[in-house]
């Protein structure tokens, strides 16, 4: 799944979120999280071929990573052989990037909120978010970045995963695009620590597998609020999907030096 673009700076993996039996999230207009992710990361991916970058897809929306047995050599985590037969989908996906040696690494996602948040149908179906979280809640992107000692290596990745955050949550904002404010709701919990709240930025600690295992600088970006029908419109327009690409792309070059 590797593009054949001449290389301008260090590999960036590029990785849509989630599988066909393990899709997400679902949206309040009945469709799977999965798709969303797929549908960006294939305007990334076009916009990295317009700009020349050199890049690698975990998958694509026709194939899904294969995740051989070699890999699980590239991990932090020690899986017995039961937990990487059962996330081998997962694992390889940031095993395939550590064996690589790329220089960072991008998984793309779009949100949900929790249960009690959300406006359902009579058949279950979700049609909106709740009154009272539109009134006390800002849907919109977010950021993870992890760090957590119990991880060195997410340490030392710690300040180049954060610069990646800032220079492209810093774009988002230029555009109009709000951070997700409602992350923060569980307080004195150990996930999800805000890092940045004003540019909605997260630290996930050991709870994302593909972040923790990273041996270079990793984010995951959640687009939007699928569940949001005003967010919704918004992340799924053809618009939205053309600039977001645009923006993440200018982020990465800023990341490593060039200018967009």
């Amino acid at each position: 799944m590797l593009s054949a673009c001449a290389k301008t700076h260090q590999l960036t993996v590029i990785d849509a979120g989630h599988t066909l039996t393990e899709y997400g999230a679902v949206s309040c207009t009945d469709r799977k999280e999965i798709a969303y992710n797929d549908d960006l990361v294939m305007e990334i991916s076009k916009e990295l071929i317009r700009k020349g970058e050199e890049f690698l897809l975990t998958r694509t929306k026709d194939a899904d990573i294969k995740g051989t047995d070699d890999l699980r050599q590239y991990l932090i985590d020690p899986l017995d052989d039961e937990k990487w037969q059962k996330y081998k989908c997962l694992y390889s996906r940031i095993a395939l990037a550590n064996e690589k040696q790329a220089g960072l690494f991008i998984s793309i996602h779009h949100d949900s909120v929790q249960e009690h948040h959300l406006l359902r149908a009579e058949d279950g179906k979700i049609i909106d978010v709740q009154d009272d979280f539109k009134q006390n809640f800002n849907p919109g992107y977010s950021i993870y970045i992890a760090c957590d000692p119990k991880y060195p290596n997410t340490e030392l990745q710690y300040w180049d995963a954060l610069k990646f955050a800032k220079i492209f949550a810093k774009k988002m904002q230029a555009i109009g695009r709000k951070p997700s404010t409602y992350h923060e709701e569980k307080t004195g919990q150990d996930n999800y620590q805000s890092i940045d709240l004003f540019l909605g930025i997260y630290n996930s600690k050991t709870l994302l597998a593909v972040l923790r295992n990273a041996k270079m600088p990793a984010v995951l970006i959640e687009a939007g609020v699928i569940v949001d029908a005003e967010d919704e419109k918004i992340i799924s327009s053809q618009a939205f999907k053309e600039q977001f690409a645009i923006l993440l792309v200018e982020s990465i070059d800023a990341f490593f030096g060039q200018s967009p």
